[in-house]
C-alpha cells in the first residue's frame, strides 16, 4: 500500500502529482543553476557582467569577468576569448572561469551574427549587406579589444587572445590588424628615414635604431626623436601580446613590409602559441608525428612541447627549452623571446577538435603559457607572497555538471506541465483512446528489428558525418536556403533525415510482419488520424511547453547568468527573429522527420517488454548506434595517430545525449497522449532551438529586426 501511495503522489496522471513533480524539477533548475553560478564566480570572488557593446552600429554580446574588489588602481592581465564556428561564447566558459579565478580580467564575446551579437551592415573587409561575407576579419574581436583598452584596471601591456578553431583564425586576423608586422626597431628606423631624412644600407636597417640615431642626429633632433620613439614604443608594447590558438594548424602568416625603402619579410609582432588536438579530424591531428615533431611551425620539423624563438624575418627558429620545465625566471632567452614577441610553441592535447573547448588539459596548457608570458597566476609571480593556483587545479567541470543537471530538470519539467494541461477541459481531448498493439512476430523478431535499428542509426550518423569537414569549409551547401544556419549544422539536419529514412523502412517492415502474423497492419495504435482539432491542440501544447522551457532559460540567465548545456548539447538565448525567421523552417523539417521516427519507435514497442524494462530497452536500442560509432572513432584515434576514423565525429558529440533524450520524449509523450504528434513537435522544437542558439547565423547578413529594436529582445 505504501508503494501504491507513493506512486500516486508523484503521478503524471493526477493534477496534484503533476504539480509536485513540476515543483521538484523547477527547484532543480534553480538550485543547480545557483550552484553553477557559485562555481563560475569562484564562490563570489569574481564579478561576471553581461554586457552589450556597440562599436559599429551592431551590438556585441559579451561576458566580462573581473576579480571582485578591483579598482582603477589595479593593473591586471586580460584574456579575450574567441569561440569557433557553429558555437557561441558559452562554450568557452571553462577557460573564462579558470583564468578569472586566477586573477585575470576575461572577456568572453559572441562573434558578430552569432548568439545574441548583431551583425554590422558592413563586414570587416568593408563589404555591404548585399555582399556580406562570413569570415572576413576578426568578426568583432578588434572591436572587443578596443573596448578592453577603455578598462582602467587592465594592464595594456598584458593582453592575450585565445581562440578555438574559427576563433583562432579570427584571433589571428585581430593580431594582424592590431600588431602588424613592423618590429619596434623597424618602426624606429622608419622614423629616422621618414621624419629625419636618414638613409640606410640593407645591413644598417637591422642595426639598433637608437644607436644609429645617437650617431647621426644633433641634440635638438635627438630630443624630438626620443619623444617619437617613446610614443612608438608605448604603442608597440600595448598591442596584443600573445595568441593561444587551439584547434588550429596555422596562425598569422608572414608578410612583406617596407623598412627605410627596402622590402623585407616579417612575422606578425605577437607571440604565437598553439594547443592542437592530437585526434583532430578537421586537420590539426595530421600535423604532428609519432616522434614528437610537428609541421605547424614549418620545415624543418620542430619538436612539439618546446619553446622556440623565431628570427625577425621568420626564416630560422632557435630552440629554447622544454615547455613544462623552462620558465622566464631561469631562462633569459625565453624571457627575451616573450618580451620581443618572437616566442613560438606547439603543444598537443590528447583529444579531438571539439573536445578542446571542453578540456582541462587544454586549459592547463593555456594557463602555463600565460604564466610565462605575463608572469601572473593569482598574483604577480615575481612577488614571493603570491600563492599561485596550480594549472591542473580546475573546477570548471563541476559547473558543467550543474548545467547538465539543470538542463535535464528543465526537460523533465515538460512532462508534468503537459500532464497539467491535459487535465484541463480544453486539452483533455488530446488524450485519445489507445489501440493495443497486435502481436507482430514475437521476441525473436523484436530483437532482430532492434539490431537493425542499431545498424540504421550507425549508418545515418556515418552518412551525416562523412561530409562534415566539407560543410565546415562552406564549399557546398545542399540543403535549401530556408535552412540558414552555418553549414556545420547540416550534420544534425542530415542525421535526422537519414534516421527518418531508416525509420520509414523499419515501420514498413513492422507493418508487413504484423499483417502476415495477425492480418492487421497495426497502424491504428499510432492514432495518426486523431482529428485536426486534436492535432492543432496538441501542437499548441508543444508551443506552451517550449515557451515554458525558454522562460526557465530566461530566469536562470537573469538570476545566475547560466544556460542549459553540456558540451555540444545546449539551449541558449535566441532573439525572437531567430525563432521566426531561422527556427521555423527547421521546426517544420524536423516535425515531419520526428513523426516518422516516432511512428517507428512506438510501433509495437511494448509487444515483448512492458513498464520500465520496455522504456529502458527502447531508449538503449535507439541510442546505442550513436554510442557505438563514437566509441569506434575514439578507439581509432589511438590506433591511427592521424586521427582518421570511419566517421568524423567532431560535430556530433551532442547526439550522445540528445538522441536518448529525444527517444525518451518520443516514447513518454506517446504513453501520455496515445499519439505521436506531441513528442514529434517537442523534439522538433528542442532540436531547432539547440541548433539555432548554438550554431549561429553569421554566414549571411541579417539586418536588425523590428521586434529586437522595439523591445530589445
Amino acid at each position: 500500500m505504501k508503494a501504491e501511495g507513493k506512486e500516486k503522489k508523484f503521478s503524471l496522471q493526477t493534477r496534484i502529482g503533476c504539480l509536485r513533480l513540476l515543483a521538484i524539477f523547477l527547484c532543480g533548475v534553480l538550485l543547480f543553476s545557483f550552484f553553477a553560478t557559485l562555481i563560475s564566480s569562484d564562490f563570489g570572488q569574481v564579478k561576471i557582467s553581461h554586457l552589450k557593446v556597440d562599436s559599429r552600429g551592431a551590438e556585441l554580446d559579451m561576458d566580462l569577468y573581473v576579480p571582485a574588489g578591483v579598482s582603477d588602481s589595479d593593473s591586471l592581465p586580460c584574456l579575450i576569448l574567441a569561440h569557433g564556428r557553429g558555437a557561441t561564447k558559452n562554450v568557452m566558459r571553462g577557460f573564462a572561469e579558470e583564468f578569472s579565478r586566477r586573477g585575470y580580467v576575461v572577456v568572453n564575446v559572441n562573434a558578430y551574427g552569432m548568439g545574441l551579437s548583431e551583425q554590422p551592415v558592413r563586414d570587416e573587409a568593408g563589404n555591404s549587406a548585399e555582399s556580406f561575407t562570413f569570415g572576413n576579419g576578426s568578426f568583432g574581436l578588434v572591436d572587443t579589444l578596443n573596448y578592453v583598452r577603455t578598462l582602467a584596471y587592465v594592464d595594456q601591456e598584458r593582453i592575450a587572445m585565445l581562440g578555438h578553431s574559427f576563433g583562432s583564425s579570427r584571433s589571428s586576423s585581430a593580431a594582424i590588424a592590431d600588431c602588424g608586422y613592423y618590429t619596434l626597431n623597424d618602426r624606429l628606423i622608419n622614423i629616422l628615414y621618414d621624419v629625419f631624412g636618414q638613409s640606410f644600407t640593407a645591413d644598417e636597417i637591422t642595426q639598433d635604431a637608437n644607436q644609429l640615431a645617437a650617431e647621426r642626429l644633433n641634440a635638438d633632433q635627438m630630443a624630438y626623436y626620443e619623444q617619437l620613439a617613446a610614443d612608438t614604443e608605448q604603442t608597440y608594447n600595448t598591442r596584443i601580446n600573445t595568441l593561444i590558438l587551439t584547434g588550429a594548424t596555422s596562425g598569422p602568416a608572414p608578410s612583406t613590409v617596407t623598412v627605410a625603402g627596402y622590402e623585407v619579410q616579417r612575422e606578425c609582432q605577437v607571440n604565437v602559441t598553439y594547443i592542437a588536438g592530437m585526434y583532430d579530424s578537421l586537420g590539426a591531428g595530421a600535423t604532428w608525428n609519432d616522434d614528437g615533431t610537428t609541421t605547424i611551425l614549418g620545415e624543418p620539423l620542430k619538436q612539439s612541447e618546446f619553446w622556440y624563438q623565431i628570427s625577425t624575418d621568420g626564416s630560422t627558429y632557435t630552440e629554447i627549452g622544454d615547455f613544462a620545465a623552462t620558465t622566464v625566471s631561469d631562462n633569459e632567452t625565453l624571457a627575451d623571446a616573450l618580451a620581443t614577441r618572437t616566442a613560438r610553441l606547439v603543444c598537443y592535447a590528447p583529444e579531438s577538435h571539439s573536445k578542446q573547448y571542453f578540456s582541462s588539459h587544454s586549459i592547463e596548457d593555456a594557463i602555463l603559457i600565460l604564466e610565462q608570458a605575463f608572469s601572473y597566476n593569482n598574483g604577480e609571480l615575481t612577488d614571493s607572497a603570491t600563492q599561485a593556483i596550480a594549472a591542473g587545479s580546475t573546477i570548471w567541470f563541476l559547473r558543467a555538471v550543474c548545467n547538465l543537471i539543470s538542463m535535464l530538470c528543465m526537460i523533465a519539467s515538460l512532462f508534468p506541465l503537459v500532464g497539467l494541461l491535459l487535465t484541463t477541459t480544453f486539452f483533455k481531448p488530446c488524450v485519445v483512446a489507445p489501440h493495443k498493439a497486435e502481436a507482430g512476430g514475437g521476441r525473436a523478431v523484436y530483437w532482430i528489428l532492434a539490431a537493425v535499428t542499431v545498424v540504421f542509426t550507425i549508418i545515418s550518423l556515418y552518412q551525416a558525418n562523412s561530409g562534415g569537414p566539407t560543410w565546415a569549409s562552406g564549399a557546398i551547401r545542399i540543403l535549401p536556403n530556408v535552412l540558414r544556419l552555418v553549414p556545420t549544422s547540416a550534420i544534425a539536419d542530415w542525421f535526422v533525415v537519414w534516421l527518418a529514412g531508416g525509420s520509414a523502412i523499419l515501420l514498413v517492415a513492422k507493418a508487413v510482419i504484423s499483417k502476415k502474423n495477425t492480418g492487421s497492419w497495426g497502424l491504428k495504435q499510432l492514432n495518426l488520424s486523431a482529428g485536426i482539432s486534436v492535432i492543432l491542440k496538441t501542437i499548441l501544447i508543444g508551443i506552451i511547453a517550449i515557451t515554458f522551457a525558454n522562460a526557465q532559460l530566461v530566469a536562470i540567465g537573469r538570476l545566475f547568468n547560466q544556460d542549459f548545456r553540456f558540451w555540444q548539447m545546449m539551449f541558449s538565448d535566441m532573439k525572437i527573429e531567430h525563432w521566426l525567421v531561422v527556427g521555423t523552417p527547421y521546426v517544420i523539417l524536423f516535425f515531419v522527420m520526428y513523426l516518422i521516427i516516432g511512428a517507428s519507435i512506438n510501433y509495437g514497442a511494448d509487444s515483448v517488454l512492458s513498464g520500465k524494462k520496455e522504456m529502458v530497452a527502447t531508449v538503449v536500442i535507439n541510442s546505442c548506434g550513436v554510442w557505438i560509432l563514437c566509441l569506434f572513432c575514439y578507439i581509432m584515434w589511438f590506433v591511427n595517430w592521424t586521427g582518421a576514423a570511419i566517421s568524423d565525429f567532431t560535430l556530433s558529440y551532442s547526439m550522445l545525449l540528445f538522441v536518448p533524450v529525444t527517444v525518451y520524449i518520443t516514447r513518454k509523450m506517446y504513453k501520455i497522449t496515445n499519439t505521436i504528434w506531441l513528442g514529434a513537435f517537442i523534439n522538433a522544437c528542442l532540436l531547432s532551438w539547440s541548433l539555432v542558439s548554438s550554431a549561429g547565423i553569421a554566414d549571411n547578413y541579417y539586418g536588425q529586426g523590428f521586434i529586437s529594436i522595439l523591445f530589445g529582445v
